[in-house]
């Protein structure tokens, strides 16, 4: 059974903080990759870029979430799966 402990408050609020920046960010991102453009010749430069941003923010999000669960929770999930 898992024993629950006191979270501090600081990892949640600090993890919707940056829930709102990368959204804020990619919708930005989204807005200024969709334009058109005269030359489409970066247009591949500009998309790579964006699946960039996208994946490294994602990274940051999972690890966040992983440190706001806690290692008991990880391991309980790993002992269950019988990793």
């Amino acid at each position: 059974m898992l024993q629950t402990t006191p979270e501090d408050s600081r990892w949640s609020e600090a993890l919707a903080w940056l829930a709102v920046v990368a959204t804020t960010a990619m919708t930005a991102l989204a807005g200024w990759v969709h334009r058109p453009l005269r030359d489409e010749a970066g247009n591949v430069i500009t998309d790579n870029l964006a699946w960039i941003v996208f994946g490294v923010v994602a990274i940051v999000v999972i690890g966040g979430l992983l440190e706001t669960l806690g290692r008991s929770v990880v391991s309980w999930v790993s002992g269950q799966l019988g990793l």
